[in-house]
Protein backbone atom coordinates (compact mmCIF):
# COMPACT_ATOMS: atom_id res chain seq x y z
CA UNK A 1 0.00 0.00 0.00
CA UNK A 2 -0.37 2.42 -1.71
CA UNK A 3 -0.61 1.44 -5.37
CA UNK A 4 2.83 2.71 -6.44
CA UNK A 5 4.73 0.09 -4.43
CA UNK A 6 5.81 -2.81 -6.65
CA UNK A 7 8.18 -5.76 -6.62
CA UNK A 8 10.78 -7.70 -8.56
CA UNK A 9 12.04 -11.24 -7.96
CA UNK A 10 13.89 -10.52 -4.69
CA UNK A 11 12.75 -7.07 -3.58
CA UNK A 12 9.79 -4.89 -2.91
CA UNK A 13 10.05 -1.56 -4.71
CA UNK A 14 8.99 1.27 -2.43
CA UNK A 15 8.23 4.67 -3.91
CA UNK A 16 8.10 7.90 -1.96
CA UNK A 17 6.55 10.27 -4.48
CA UNK A 18 7.92 13.77 -5.06
CA UNK A 19 4.41 15.23 -5.24
CA UNK A 20 2.24 14.84 -2.15
CA UNK A 21 -1.29 16.21 -2.08
CA UNK A 22 -3.09 17.26 1.09
CA UNK A 23 -6.82 17.78 1.60
CA UNK A 24 -9.36 17.91 4.45
CA UNK A 25 -9.55 14.78 6.66
CA UNK A 26 -6.48 13.28 5.00
CA UNK A 27 -4.95 10.12 6.46
CA UNK A 28 -1.14 9.99 6.69
CA UNK A 29 -1.24 6.47 5.21
CA UNK A 30 -1.98 8.15 1.88
CA UNK A 31 1.53 9.62 1.67
CA UNK A 32 3.46 6.98 3.65
CA UNK A 33 3.94 3.75 1.68
CA UNK A 34 3.55 0.54 3.67
CA UNK A 35 4.40 -3.12 3.13
CA UNK A 36 2.38 -5.93 4.65
CA UNK A 37 3.20 -9.59 5.14
CA UNK A 38 1.69 -12.61 6.85
CA UNK A 39 2.46 -16.27 7.35
CA UNK A 40 -0.86 -16.90 9.01
CA UNK A 41 -4.02 -15.01 9.80
CA UNK A 42 -2.45 -11.80 11.15
CA UNK A 43 -1.33 -9.29 8.52
CA UNK A 44 1.46 -6.99 9.75
CA UNK A 45 2.10 -3.67 8.00
CA UNK A 46 5.35 -1.69 8.12
CA UNK A 47 5.67 2.04 7.33
CA UNK A 48 8.45 2.43 4.79
CA UNK A 49 8.89 6.19 4.47
CA UNK A 50 10.14 8.63 7.06
CA UNK A 51 7.99 11.59 8.10
CA UNK A 52 9.24 15.10 8.85
CA UNK A 53 6.84 17.15 10.97
CA UNK A 54 6.98 20.87 10.22
CA UNK A 55 5.16 23.39 12.46
CA UNK A 56 4.38 26.88 11.15
CA UNK A 57 2.75 29.86 12.86
CA UNK A 58 1.52 33.08 11.29
CA UNK A 59 -1.19 35.71 11.11
CA UNK A 60 -3.88 34.39 8.79
CA UNK A 61 -1.68 33.44 5.82
CA UNK A 62 -3.10 30.58 3.77
CA UNK A 63 -0.45 28.01 2.97
CA UNK A 64 -0.59 26.71 -0.59
CA UNK A 65 2.53 24.56 -0.91
CA UNK A 66 5.61 23.27 0.89
CA UNK A 67 8.84 22.18 -0.79
CA UNK A 68 11.60 20.32 1.04
CA UNK A 69 15.13 19.84 -0.35
CA UNK A 70 18.26 18.28 1.11
CA UNK A 71 21.15 20.71 1.48
CA UNK A 72 23.57 18.14 0.02
CA UNK A 73 21.55 17.74 -3.20
CA UNK A 74 20.73 14.08 -2.61
CA UNK A 75 17.15 12.88 -3.19
CA UNK A 76 14.40 13.17 -0.60
CA UNK A 77 12.01 11.11 -2.73
CA UNK A 78 12.40 8.19 -5.09
CA UNK A 79 12.31 4.43 -5.30
CA UNK A 80 14.34 2.12 -3.10
CA UNK A 81 14.48 -1.64 -2.79
CA UNK A 82 13.58 -3.57 0.35
CA UNK A 83 14.63 -7.23 0.28
CA UNK A 84 11.60 -9.51 0.55
CA UNK A 85 13.46 -11.52 3.16
CA UNK A 86 13.66 -8.42 5.40
CA UNK A 87 9.87 -8.03 5.26
CA UNK A 88 9.23 -11.74 5.82
CA UNK A 89 11.54 -11.81 8.84
CA UNK A 90 10.20 -8.51 10.19
CA UNK A 91 13.76 -7.15 10.37
CA UNK A 92 13.40 -4.06 8.24
CA UNK A 93 16.31 -1.61 8.29
CA UNK A 94 15.91 2.03 9.35
CA UNK A 95 17.29 3.15 5.95
CA UNK A 96 18.07 1.59 2.56
CA UNK A 97 20.74 3.06 0.29
CA UNK A 98 19.79 1.42 -3.02
CA UNK A 99 17.91 4.23 -4.76
CA UNK A 100 16.73 3.63 -8.30
CA UNK A 101 17.43 6.53 -10.62
CA UNK A 102 14.30 6.82 -12.72
CA UNK A 103 11.34 9.21 -12.87
CA UNK A 104 10.78 9.25 -9.11
CA UNK A 105 14.41 10.03 -8.20
CA UNK A 106 13.97 13.67 -7.23
CA UNK A 107 16.02 16.12 -5.16
CA UNK A 108 12.86 17.69 -3.71
CA UNK A 109 9.52 16.88 -2.10
CA UNK A 110 6.59 19.09 -3.09
CA UNK A 111 3.41 19.15 -1.00
CA UNK A 112 0.37 20.86 -2.49
CA UNK A 113 -2.53 21.70 -0.20
CA UNK A 114 -5.79 21.09 -2.06
CA UNK A 115 -8.95 23.09 -1.52
CA UNK A 116 -8.64 23.82 2.17
CA UNK A 117 -5.51 25.98 2.19
CA UNK A 118 -4.34 25.91 5.79
CA UNK A 119 -4.77 29.29 7.47
CA UNK A 120 -2.01 30.05 9.93
CA UNK A 121 -2.52 31.38 13.45
CA UNK A 122 -0.39 31.96 16.56
CA UNK A 123 -0.82 28.24 17.35
CA UNK A 124 1.39 26.02 15.14
CA UNK A 125 -0.19 24.25 12.19
CA UNK A 126 1.63 20.97 11.57
CA UNK A 127 2.42 19.37 8.23
CA UNK A 128 3.84 15.87 7.73
CA UNK A 129 6.16 15.37 4.77
CA UNK A 130 7.01 11.84 3.61
CA UNK A 131 10.64 11.43 2.56
CA UNK A 132 13.09 8.63 1.81
CA UNK A 133 14.63 7.39 5.08
CA UNK A 134 18.31 8.32 5.09
CA UNK A 135 21.04 10.30 6.84
CA UNK A 136 20.82 13.97 5.92
CA UNK A 137 24.41 15.03 6.80
CA UNK A 138 23.92 18.68 5.82
CA UNK A 139 20.30 18.98 6.92
CA UNK A 140 17.48 20.26 4.72
CA UNK A 141 15.62 23.41 3.72
CA UNK A 142 11.84 23.95 3.70
CA UNK A 143 10.20 26.51 1.38
CA UNK A 144 6.63 27.44 2.35
CA UNK A 145 4.47 29.40 -0.12
CA UNK A 146 1.20 31.12 0.70
CA UNK A 147 -1.71 31.89 -1.67
CA UNK A 148 -0.38 35.44 -2.19
CA UNK A 149 2.96 34.13 -3.52
CA UNK A 150 4.99 34.99 -0.40
CA UNK A 151 7.63 32.56 0.85
CA UNK A 152 9.06 31.59 4.21
CA UNK A 153 12.29 29.61 4.24
CA UNK A 154 13.57 27.54 7.16
CA UNK A 155 16.82 25.53 7.12
CA UNK A 156 18.70 23.16 9.35
CA UNK A 157 22.37 22.54 8.59
CA UNK A 158 23.21 19.84 11.10
CA UNK A 159 23.23 16.11 10.51
CA UNK A 160 19.71 14.65 10.69
CA UNK A 161 19.14 10.89 10.76
CA UNK A 162 15.67 10.48 9.27
CA UNK A 163 14.56 6.88 9.88
CA UNK A 164 11.84 4.71 8.38
CA UNK A 165 8.58 4.56 10.32
CA UNK A 166 9.63 7.52 12.46
CA UNK A 167 8.37 11.09 12.75
CA UNK A 168 11.18 13.65 12.98
CA UNK A 169 9.71 16.80 14.54
CA UNK A 170 11.18 20.24 13.96
CA UNK A 171 10.57 23.31 16.11
CA UNK A 172 7.73 25.49 14.76
CA UNK A 173 8.76 28.65 12.90
CA UNK A 174 6.98 31.89 11.98
CA UNK A 175 5.82 32.46 8.40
Amino acid sequence: YPEWTGEDENNFIVTVRPEQYYYAQMNLMEINPMLGYTTGSELVFHNMAALIRIGITGNGEQIESITLVRNDGEPVTGEFLVPKEDVKSGEIADTYDNFRSDYYYQPYMYALLYGNNKELSQEPTYFYLAVVPDAYPEGFTVYVRDREGNYAIQSTYRNEDIFRSTITSKEPFVF
